[in-house]
């Protein structure tokens, strides 16, 4: 993240989806190769944008994805936890995503940032 303009570069390589919230809009960041160690070539994908104050990211591991059932339940619990402008909405979404798995064994982490500009 360039912090003087707020543009962006996103490198993913099979990885899930991040996630922009800009407002009300949540914007979904992908790409359509496949994770390290599969297959015998790597491929990585960069995806730009440009970020304004306000503006949050949310990245997960597939443990985090997974447990919700749609991406649209996921994005639900995302734009509540926005929403109500809870402290710490990393940690609110891994405790959402905890209560939903059936069995332990993935890893689950929640990175969340918020742009601020000054």
């Amino acid at each position: 993240i360039n912090t003087v303009n707020g543009s962006c570069v996103f490198v993913k390589n099979g990885s899930c989806p991040t996630f922009v919230v800009s407002g009300e809009k949540i914007e979904r960041i992908t790409c359509d190769n496949l994770p390290v160690g599969v297959g015998t070539e790597m491929e990585v994908t960069e995806k730009y944008c440009k970020f304004e104050s306000g503006d949050e990211i949310i990245m997960m591991s597939d443990g985090v994805y997974d447990a919700f059932s749609s991406e649209k339940q996921l994005k639900s619990e995302i734009s509540d936890i926005i929403e109500k402008e809870a402290p710490e909405p990393a940690a609110k979404l891994l405790k959402a995503a905890k209560k939903r798995i059936k069995t332990e064994g993935d890893d689950m982490t929640v990175v969340y940032a918020k742009i601020v500009k000054k």
